[in-house]
């Protein structure tokens, strides 16, 4: 079976914005529009590396890339690869804008940095960074500095061929809530979380969009 899964643009800085959304800041980290290019407008040069994606006109804006793997055993068929020093954060966003089929609402990795070509991306993994998925319908998000781990997974189940945008936030100097999960601009207040001090686990591989591995 076929499973396709469109990612738009995907956001990454040090630190926070104080209303998440695609935007230049003097922090952002990595910036992929993923419009016809896996440049990144960063400036950082976290160029990609595709392996076996394509990209679809129209999108959500312009070109959107897809990613077409397995459903079954959840292997890395279709990954893009960036530098490794995209970790080691004391805050954090990551967003991007998704389009799930049905199929791949049951298990998606939206971003990951752990070592996903050996299905080793398991939470308590010591190589393991970050990763942004959907699981079972949901946005769920899951970062570690090398001994615990926390993160945030959303109340509200995605709908199926439709654009979300998703983003996360993680302030371990929020005393409230270390991550806010926010779908369309709006925060999930009811969203599961748990809090996690800093820094984000400093790692040796590279960041991942799409894929998936079969030992989440």
């Amino acid at each position: 079976m076929r499973r396709v899964f469109l990612v738009l643009m995907m956001f990454l800085t040090m630190g926070l914005l104080a209303t998440p959304a695609f935007a230049q800041a003097e922090n952002v980290q990595a910036l992929w529009h993923l419009d016809n290019s896996y440049a990144d407008t960063s400036g950082h040069n976290h160029t990609l590396t595709n392996s076996g994606t394509t990209f679809v006109t129209p999108s959500k804006f312009e070109d959107g890339l897809v990613f077409d793997g397995s459903s079954v055993a959840y292997t890395a068929t279709d990954v893009v690869d960036a530098a490794d020093n995209l970790d080691g954060f004391s805050s954090m966003t990551v967003e991007a804008w998704v389009k799930p089929t049905a199929e791949s609402l049951e298990f998606s990795a939206i971003v990951t940095k752990c070592d996903i070509s050996t299905g080793s991306c398991v939470f308590e993994d010591p190589n393991a960074s970050y990763l942004m998925l959907i699981f079972d319908g949901y946005p769920l998000f899951l970062a570690g500095n090398g001994t615990d781990w926390g993160g945030v997974g959303g109340s509200f189940p995605l709908e199926a061929d439709k654009w979300t945008h998703i983003a996360v936030t993680w302030n371990p100097e929020d005393t409230e809530r270390n991550f806010r999960l926010y779908i369309n601009g709006t925060e999930d207040k009811n969203s599961e979380y748990g809090d996690l001090s800093g820094p984000i686990n400093d790692t040796a591989v590279p960041v991942v969009l799409g894929g998936a591995a079969e030992s989440y």
